[in-house]
């Protein structure tokens, strides 16, 4: 897990946060495992996004794209590599895809 931090209360700026999990190689039985986890990850914060953005008054997310595009920092949860154009989640007993749907911002739903 991964993305950008607005940095220390002392000096604040807009720097890629460091991953949450020290070695998430050793949680995993092998890299297929690790690249599934990446990719669910993404795939809930995409579909949050999208409902997020879905309810959140134009101005808000002019506000918050205008931010990011200033910076220079756009850059979105893609599952390490492995979202190509969709996101998918499975959901009971379905697998439910989102295609041409935008990714999350790496700073995920708390922007």
């Amino acid at each position: 897990m991964k993305g950008y931090t607005s940095g220390s209360r002392n000096t604040p700026s807009v720097v890629w946060a460091k991953n949450l999990l020290q070695s998430p190689t050793f949680l995993f039985e092998n890299p297929q495992e690790l690249e599934s986890f990446d990719f669910q990850v993404s795939s809930t914060y995409a579909l949050r996004w999208n409902m997020a953005r879905s309810k959140l008054p134009p101005e808000i997310l002019a506000d918050i794209d205008k931010f990011v595009d200033s910076k220079g920092i756009w850059a979105v949860m893609d599952g390490n590599g492995t979202m190509k154009g969709y996101y998918g989640l499975k959901f009971k007993e379905g697998y439910y895809e989102f295609h041409s749907a935008e990714l999350a911002p790496a700073q995920g739903n708390y922007a």
